[in-house]
């Protein structure tokens, strides 16, 4: 009987949950790892992976101004009615 009487506290699993819980409860939001590759991609791989990235033309919407209707994106449609923002003629 060399346990000290601790009733089996110093079980794996029961060390394991007391590090994962300090590790957890000591992170801040700005220390959460991050994902790191394991080798280094080539020059081809990564100029074809940055040429299948396309932007998508914004949704245009029609909004009447000043008695004039003008299309302009769906996001800024509260901007332009408040006169934060002025069409362009």
């Amino acid at each position: 009987m060399t346990g000290g009487g601790d009733g089996g506290a110093s079980s794996p699993d029961l060390i394991l949950g007391t590090v994962f819980n300090n590790l957890a409860a000591s992170r801040t939001p700005q220390e959460v790892p991050v994902a790191v590759p394991k080798r280094k991609m080539s020059r081809s791989n990564t100029r074809h992976r940055r040429a299948q990235w396309k932007a998508t033309a914004p949704q245009l919407v029609p909004v009447v101004l000043d008695g004039k209707v003008h299309r302009v994106p769906q996001q800024l449609v509260k901007a332009y009615q408040r006169g934060l923002l002025r069409p362009e003629d």
